[in-house]
């Protein structure tokens, strides 16, 4: 640092002023350099900064929609589904920037829409006065995949889409699927388990059975009607094929749960199908809230409360083993205002809970699944530690929350 300072050699003399938080610049070229206020600073990184915010700000009051897509387009180049990057560094990247901005974005009379395959583009795009969600944001889909969905749309149904596909190596089984559990495909069908089980019968080419050639018994004749099945394939009769698939009866729905479950898996956040909103979770959380029977992790953080009961959902689990070799585990909570927070859970009480998180040995990650979380206050410092959870119902909140 001495010999930087040797090259500026109008510099008499640098005294203490004692300890302020301050940039730390390294300048090479006296050019670049000025006083303000007594104080050297950097002219050329102060003008660029300065140019920067007006720009930004310039944008953001005029062009906000086209702001926000250009943000979230960004987001998304940065944000990858490989084992490079884990669920926490996902959750604070598209996931985070796509909440702040719906908010922002719902002020001003507009919304993020999902994912459609006949609207949405490779990219985050504007369409009306609102934004519509990208292809690549789902995980699976690329932008060979996505350019090949736009090359073929429009689609009228999900076995036109399956028809206009079908000869396309870019849109595989896997890509199917991860549009369907987005909701790709809910405006022209809504049923997404009709969609799945179309799309297990189509890539199995499962021919269809129909009745022909019925012959009817003579006059006043007590024989049955003959009947005559014959199957038909794409190959064969592909016209025929088509409208049997869409004309073909199927299970019901999938649960919201897992539409909730889906998306997040997927997408990474969900759109339709909330896990605050399923199963009228968010009617409870409303009342009880009212009555001061649960938190919010930042109404926890602010409450002189011993114990805080906080419906949760669990973003990411990650097991460590503490100074005495005991598993112990780390955990990155949501509450139902959408705040995340990271928190400990020491051995005596990882020990206690990790089998009420875990299914089929696997640990319960988000999705549909949302718990009360009953967290105190690190007296070290001013953060929340998990003590106990439960499943979420109401009997767990009222046992908790004394309501």
């Amino acid at each position: 640092m001495k010999e930087k300072f040797e090259k500026l050699d109008y510099i008499e003399s640098v005294e203490s002023a004692g300890n302020h938080k301050s940039w730390d610049l390294e300048v090479e070229d006296r050019e670049h350099v000025f006083y303000a206020n007594d104080i050297l600073v950097s002219n050329s990184h102060s003008t660029t900064y300065s140019a920067i915010s007006y720009q930004t700000a310039w944008l953001l009051t005029y062009y906000p929609l086209e702001w926000y897509c250009t943000i979230l387009t960004f987001e998304q180049a940065n944000s990858t589904y490989g084992e490079e990057k884990s669920r926490r560094e996902r959750v604070g990247g598209l996931e985070k920037t796509l909440k702040e901005c719906a908010k922002e974005v719902e002020m001003m009379g507009s919304s993020i829409l999902p994912v459609d395959v006949n609207s949405s583009e490779a990219d985050f795009c504007i369409e009306g006065n609102n934004l519509r969600t990208s292809l690549q944001s789902i995980k699976g889909i690329g932008k060979d995949s996505a350019q090949i969905v736009k090359t073929n749309r429009p689609y009228t149904s999900f076995v036109d889409f399956l028809v206009k596909n079908a000869s396309e190596k870019k849109i595989s089984k896997g890509t199917i699927e991860a549009l369907i559990k987005v909701g790709a495909f809910d405006l022209i069908e809504p049923n997404r388990g009709r969609q799945m089980v179309l799309l297990s019968r189509w890539l199995t080419k499962h021919p269809l059975e129909i009745e022909v050639n019925n012959k009817k018994p003579e006059l006043f004749s007590n024989a049955p009607v003959q009947k005559k099945i014959a199957k038909v394939s794409f190959d064969d009769y592909p016209e025929k094929f088509i409208e049997l698939y869409d004309n073909l009866e199927v299970r019901e729905d999938l649960e919201e749960e897992q539409k909730a479950k889906d998306e997040y898996e997927y997408l990474g956040f969900n759109f339709r199908y909330s896990s605050w909103e399923v199963k009228n979770r968010s009617k409870y959380i409303h009342k009880y809230n009212q009555e001061n029977a649960i938190f919010t992790y930042s109404s926890a953080l602010k409450s002189k409360k011993d114990e805080f009961p906080v419906p949760v959902i669990i973003k990411e689990i990650r097991e460590r083993k503490d100074k005495r070799g005991k598993l112990m585990a780390f955990l990155t909570f949501e509450d139902f205002d959408g705040e995340l927070w990271d928190s400990p859970c020491f051995s005596y009480i990882w020990g206690r809970i990790k089998n009420i998180l875990s299914e089929n040995g696997e640990f319960c990650i988000g999705r549909k699944f949302c718990y009360i979380g009953i967290f105190q206050k690190n007296s070290q410092s001013d953060d929340l530690i998990l003590n106990h959870i439960k499943d979420f119902d109401v009997d767990a909140i009222k046992t908790f929350g004394n309501a």
